[in-house]
């Protein structure tokens, strides 16, 4: 069986830049603000941390994200990114979602958080074409969160409609179309049917709400954090869903796929 086209080389490293770079965003966003990352970092009330703890928790992202471009460093830097924020996950996240009061928000908040440590552990750990466990893993993780995210928008199409601008034409039919999307993809990942498709147009889509619909949040209220990091949010999970949807593209593609990371290693010599 030959072996993918180069083209498809370059989706995977797309994958990982925009992976990367809103990563490195989020990092930025909590340096700059001193504050850790509405919603993904969430604080109890009751309990201050010092200004320095975000700045150093937004280096330690940014950092790690930097290292994810550099192919050399790329797994190290996945492996302790992901540890990092699943340390986020299971002591505030987790906590929040199951002994306070039930919002979805916090659930899908916790499964944001989630796919991107997902994604990370493919980085990290996926690029074995002989073991599908991350990939699978990641893909299942992902595909959880997009039917969370289905859900949401169908059940507050209303609140969806009023974020989308007015020059956008039939701005009350885009929330039916983005939760049909959001669950088709989410059963693909589930079910490995046509993922790799469905993650090149998710990410897309994804792409695409920032300069549509994040950038005039920003620009409006730019003082706002939680628009920033709504922004980077956009641009880490479109790039997450490349990322799920290409490897699992390569391991679905079995000799293939060890042809094509023979050749990437001998061209990152």
């Amino acid at each position: 069986m030959p072996a993918l086209p180069g083209f498809l080389m370059k989706f995977e490293a797309a994958g990982a830049v925009t992976f990367a770079l809103g990563l490195l965003l989020l990092g930025v966003i909590s340096v700059a603000s001193g504050e850790f990352l509405p919603d993904l970092q969430p604080i109890p009330a009751t309990f201050e941390m010092p200004g320095k703890a975000a700045h150093l928790n937004g280096i330690l992202i940014a950092a790690l994200a930097t290292g994810i471009v550099v192919r050399r460093f790329q797994g190290p830097a996945a492996a302790l990114l992901a540890a990092y924020l699943s340390t986020w996950l299971f002591v505030a996240q987790l906590p929040q979602l199951c002994f306070g009061t039930f919002e979805i928000t916090r659930l899908v908040s916790l499964l944001e958080l989630a796919a991107i440590v997902a994604a990370l552990i493919v980085l990290a750990f996926g690029k074995d074409a002989r073991s599908d466990v991350p990939v699978k893993l990641g893909r299942s993780i992902y595909g959880c969160m997009l039917m969370v995210f289905a859900l949401v928008h169908f059940q507050y199409r209303e609140f969806i409609a009023s974020m989308i601008p007015d020059w956008v034409p039939f701005g009350a039919l885009w929330p039916w179309f983005t939760a049909t999307a959001n669950l088709t993809v989410g059963l693909s990942f589930l079910t490995g049917i046509k993922a790799q498709l469905g993650g090149a147009l998710l990410g897309a889509m994804y792409a695409s709400w920032v300069p549509i619909v994040h950038l005039p949040r920003i620009l409006a209220s730019p003082a706002d954090v939680s628009e920033w990091t709504a922004g980077a949010l956009a641009i880490t999970l479109a790039g997450a869903s490349w990322l799920v949807s290409w490897w699992h593209r390569e391991i679905a593609h079995g000799p293939a796929a060890t042809s094509l990371s023979e050749e990437r290693r001998v061209l990152s010599d």
